[in-house]
């Protein structure tokens, strides 16, 4: 599965289009939102309710978001497309997971630690995450956070894969500067010179992570191995054809 060489790559923004952002956690999206948010009119983004007060959406709410032009979303790829008025375009970004399930249990602990809370060990977290957290790249992609059972593996990966080919932007956490020149090469942008990294896990609550700890997490996140390669190699042929195209101009 892989985009058409006739795909144009380049998407500038017309008028009446809507960005839509998947936003997967500890993908460094903070920063990216912040990115987006810097080509818009302030009042002209939202971002959209999480599962629990999504089907709860107020009117004015679904009103605003008919007017917007960047939207921001932690759901389901899927859901996220049910609630929104208009066919959006879509964007999402993709980290190593390891390195995401390690970023995520920083911000857990650091969350827990606002609230008074103890900090968890990392060998208990990951032990108690095996069954809830484990490959969430894909499950975001492929519609099945709250139920990952409805679909088998094959067929998640081989949904989340398809979603990727549909966005007209792919970015990759580890590349986030040739990310940033990808994004501003499809909207028709201008390139950006600086940035702010956003919501950055502390060092000090980023855990030791032996051998055996490594090869667990990696072992319950092998869809999102697989996605996160996938991934990558549509942002390679993707960073290839820009630099290509901005050769032979």
């Amino acid at each position: 599965m892989t985009v058409l060489p006739t795909t144009p790559l380049q998407r500038p923004l017309r008028e009446h289009d809507v960005l839509c952002f998947v936003h997967i956690k500890k993908t460094a999206g903070s920063s990216l939102i912040h990115v987006l948010r810097s080509h818009f009119p302030r009042q002209a983004f939202t971002y959209i309710p999480t599962y629990s007060k999504s089907l709860s959406m107020t009117h004015d709410l679904y009103q605003k978001m008919q007017r917007d032009r960047i939207l921001r979303s932690h759901m389901d790829y899927n859901i996220t497309n049910k609630v929104m008025p208009r066919r959006p375009v879509f964007l999402t970004m993709l980290r190593h997971p390891l390195k995401q399930f390690i970023s995520f249990y920083g911000q857990q602990q650091k969350r827990s630690m606002l609230l008074g809370e103890g900090v968890q060990d990392f060998t208990d977290f990951v032990s108690h995450s095996i069954g809830s957290k484990h490959n969430m790249q894909t499950r975001q992609l492929a519609g099945t956070t709250m139920h990952p059972d409805v679909l088998s593996p094959q067929d998640m990966l081989a949904i989340a894969q398809r979603r990727l080919d549909e966005c007209a932007f792919v970015g990759i956490t580890e590349q986030f500067d040739e990310s940033l020149r990808l994004l501003c090469y499809t909207f028709g942008w201008s390139p950006i010179e600086h940035y702010t990294s956003r919501n950055i896990t502390p060092a000090a609550l980023k855990p030791e992570v032996t051998p055996e700890l490594e090869a667990l997490i990696l072992e319950h996140h092998q869809l999102d191995l697989q996605l996160y390669a996938y991934a990558r190699r549509l942002f390679l042929a993707r960073f290839q054809r820009m630099q290509q195209e901005q050769q032979a101009q």
